[in-house]
């Protein structure tokens, strides 16, 4: 019996405390918990969007889920790079263009996940801005 010595049931014991731990690092931490009730809440904005807009489909909450998670990453990941490069347009339009930076992006979306339609522009810009408006309420409460 040396060092390396390892019995089967000192293994299990500890193989189930690393997971015991992750699943509590997981699903037991805030800011986990909130970025998946953010994600919920998103994708049932966009089915109420879907249902509000004509112009605007979504085939089930799978597909809504999909675009919330993209629609996340797009606004944190895309999104400020594209703001900087349209710097001087905002400047001129003393902020206009970012809605339509949204609501083109909004549209890229429905180019990017099947099931998710978006029929023209317009549809695109009131969806995207009742999107950020639910966003911005969203943030604020959780």
């Amino acid at each position: 019996m040396g060092i390396f010595s390892v019995t089967r049931n000192s293994l299990q014991s500890s193989f189930a405390i690393h997971v015991i731990a992750l699943i509590e690092r997981v699903f037991y931490n805030d800011r986990m918990l909130k970025a998946i009730f953010r994600v919920v809440l998103t994708a049932l904005a966009l089915m109420a969007i879907a249902y509000i807009v004509p112009g605007i489909a979504i085939t089930s909450f799978t597909v809504a889920l999909i675009v919330a998670v993209l629609w996340g990453l797009i606004t944190l990941l895309v999104r400020p790079i594209l703001l900087l490069l349209t710097l001087p347009i905002t400047l001129l339009t003393l902020g206009l263009s970012t809605f339509i930076l949204n609501a083109i992006l909004f549209w890229l979306l429905s180019i990017l996940v099947t099931g998710f339609t978006i029929s023209g522009f317009l549809p695109a810009l009131e969806g995207s801005l009742l999107l950020t408006v639910v966003g911005w309420a969203l943030h604020a409460l959780v």
